[in-house]
């Protein structure tokens, strides 16, 4: 990557009262398909989820700009221990999308990799 690249988008900072790490976006409204199909959709951006949502895939949910965190982890599982990673193929969906792949909370997921994810580290079965 150029650091001189202009990025797509500017995401907004984090606060006390905004913490990131701590929030899945369009869970609000996945909640329920993720329950009722016992399988939660991550993608990376906001716009993913919102066209996924569109064409009906309802499961659907991103983190808020940031790698998937733990506590994002603990999120999800409370609905659903079955994720599927639907990253991009461009340079940030090829690194490792997660910074809690070695958390208890990933210990007790079972993941599933989409053919077009590069990026294994959320994706690997411990016995």
């Amino acid at each position: 990557m150029n650091p001189d690249d202009i990025p797509k988008f500017i995401n907004s900072p984090q606060t006390p009262l905004f913490d990131k790490g701590h929030l899945l976006y369009g869970l609000d409204r996945a909640r329920k398909a993720i329950r009722d199909r016992d399988q939660a959709v991550i993608v990376e951006g906001y716009l993913d989820v919102i066209a996924l949502h569109q064409a009906g895939f309802a499961n659907v949910v991103s983190p808020m700009g940031t790698a998937l965190t733990e506590h994002q982890l603990y999120l999800l599982k409370r609905f659903s221990r079955r994720l599927v990673l639907a990253l991009d193929a461009d340079a940030a969906g090829t690194r490792p999308p997660c910074v809690a792949c070695k958390s208890p909370a990933r210990r007790s997921i079972a993941s599933r990799r989409w053919p077009l994810m590069r990026a294994a580290c959320c994706t690997r079965k411990r016995a």
